[in-house]
């Protein structure tokens, strides 16, 4: 953009603040830059795979008790019914 504005006199007269509009581009492209460096290289070894597979277990373990909660109290408030004891049939001869 640097090389580019100055040849074609794109944009010549557009200003932020005092300074040209390529330049506003660049800072802007550099600091998204850094957040990803930051977020490659510092974050991901506080919040790696290990981090997130003792998230996603601690997740499941939270999950399983709820449902043996509800199951637990979906048996209390709806019994299934007893089956009545049956003889089998006999087989005639």
């Amino acid at each position: 953009m640097i090389i580019i504005n100055p040849v074609l006199g794109i944009g010549k007269e557009i200003t932020l603040f005092g300074y040209d509009w390529f330049m506003w581009a660049i800072l802007l492209w550099t600091f998204f830059f850094l957040i990803h460096v930051m977020n490659v290289f510092v974050m991901n070894r506080f919040m790696g795979k290990d981090w997130e597979e003792e998230q996603i277990n601690a997740l499941v373990k939270k999950q399983q008790h709820r449902i043996a909660e509800l199951e637990e109290k979906v048996a209390i408030e709806h019994p299934l019914p007893e089956k009545k004891a049956s003889t089998p049939p006999q087989k005639q001869q």
